[in-house]
């Protein structure tokens, strides 16, 4: 193999020019598709960042005649209290509601977005505040609601005083007194209906005295945790059947009325998955043009070298051996181009998150690590072997006797051009999937 390495070293060092587009090539290439695999892993497909984040699942109301399987509403105090007593699903039910306040005090006047949640499912997520704790324990110890827990970001904008805990906020004329501040990666809710980065500011325990009483009025949304062993089939229909006893029981404000529970994960990214999913294909197809238009080169290459390769068989070399010298001067380039593609897909995924953070739930995690260095290999090993076909293909029509001779170095050229017509065509086919896609 070190063998082959050499040849392909040598191979290269002689056709700077071609070896220098080929790697730009790739890096382009290899690059958008990296980029695009790297936002799809951290929005798609990392679970929820919360101890045993798997078993979280949102519950939604919803409509018997519902014909749009992502069309979900958030749910009334009364109905979510029902879900609460008579389903068997869960070992954790946490309700919340979205709120804005307006900071006074400390420092200078800001709006601050905030949320009401259940005491007892903030402390069941099993993320601790870097500094202070969950009011949770403080409002049963205190017997008061006027507790908070901030963010990172906020705690960073009052001045970052470790000593912060025990002091009080002014949040539309009352005060809170703060008792935690989370890590800056925490999201408490993650997302609402599919929508954007969704950045909480304050949490405040949520108070049943002044819940919403009216079943028509849903405000609320929940978080709940399955327990071990229930499967989330099992628990959509434990929701379902305390919803039809809901509809029965109050059939003016529950007509066709029911409800459904999802993985949490998939009721944030659930919007935004075939636009991700979409790109990623067109990433794929501009890797392909991008194969196509490497193969070229390295077809024109090729002719260029029918002497050699002859002179190579007439030596003993078997066709075998012509197809590993082939895929490793194709391998070299291409994790040349694979290395210019990380760099590259860092730059793309800096442009994503400047311009489109707020849209893209969960975008905070998007980040270059491990897993998208594989992707990256993986990427140039496959490119290697597709475009190394085209030239291996024309190397391997040669015969020796023949391509010693002037009359089929004349007639090599012509196979040539109609494989470099058939590359051109597969690649206008495949710019006309990404247009139409787009």
């Amino acid at each position: 193999m070190f063998t082959f390495v050499v040849h392909a070293w040598r191979s290269w060092k002689s056709a700077k020019a071609v070896g220098l587009l080929t790697v730009t090539a790739l890096a382009a290439g290899i690059g958008s598709a990296t980029a695009i695999y790297t936002v799809i892993d951290a929005v798609l497909v990392q679970p929820v960042p919360w101890p045993h984040g798997e078993g979280f699942v949102a519950l939604f109301s919803s409509r018997l005649n519902n014909s749009s399987k992502y069309q979900y509403w958030s749910t009334s105090w009364l109905d979510l209290q029902d879900y609460r007593r008579r389903t068997h699903s869960f070992d954790a039910f946490g309700i919340f509601l979205q709120r804005e306040f307006s900071l006074t005090s400390p420092g200078q006047p800001q709006h601050l977005t905030a949320v009401e949640v259940t005491p007892s499912f903030a402390q069941s997520l099993g993320v601790s505040p870097v500094v202070g704790r969950w009011f949770g324990e403080a409002a049963n110890e205190q017997g008061n609601v006027n507790l908070a827990v901030i963010s990172s970001a906020l705690w960073s904008r009052l001045g970052g005083d470790p000593k912060i805990i025990g002091r009080t906020l002014t949040l539309d004329g009352r005060q809170y007194t703060v008792t935690g501040v989370m890590p800056a990666w925490f999201r408490l809710p993650i997302g609402f209906f599919g929508a954007g980065e969704f950045r909480t500011d304050v949490w405040v325990p949520l108070n049943p005295q002044g819940a919403q009483r009216d079943r028509e009025l849903a405000p609320y949304f929940c978080y709940a945790r399955l327990r071990p062993g229930v499967a989330l089939a099992q628990a959509d229909a434990d929701v379902k059947s305390v919803a039809a006893e809901i509809a029965k029981e109050h059939p003016k404000e529950h007509r066709d009325y029911t409800a459904l529970v999802i993985s949490l994960l998939e009721s944030v990214v659930k919007d935004i998955r075939p636009a991700l999913l979409l790109l990623f294909g067109a990433a794929g197809a501009l890797l392909l043009i991008t194969c196509a238009n490497v193969a070229g080169l390295l077809l024109a290459r090729s002719v260029m070298r029918a002497r050699e390769t002859a002179i190579r068989v007439v030596m003993g070399a078997a066709r075998w051996q012509l197809a590993l010298q082939y895929f490793v001067e194709g391998l070299l380039v291409a994790l040349a181009g694979a290395a210019g593609g990380v760099i590259v897909s860092l730059a793309i995924v800096r442009l994503v998150l400047s311009l489109a953070a707020d849209y893209i739930p969960r975008a905070d995690g998007i980040r270059i690590h491990g897993t998208t260095l594989l992707f990256a290999f993986g990427a140039a090993i496959l490119s290697t072997v597709l475009f190394s076909l085209a030239p291996l293909w024309q190397a391997v029509r040669i015969y020796p006797n023949q391509a010693l001779t002037d009359g089929v170095r004349a007639s090599a050229p012509a196979r040539s051009r109609r494989l470099s017509r058939t590359l051109v065509i597969a690649e206008i086919a495949l710019a006309f999937t990404i247009l139409s896609a787009v």
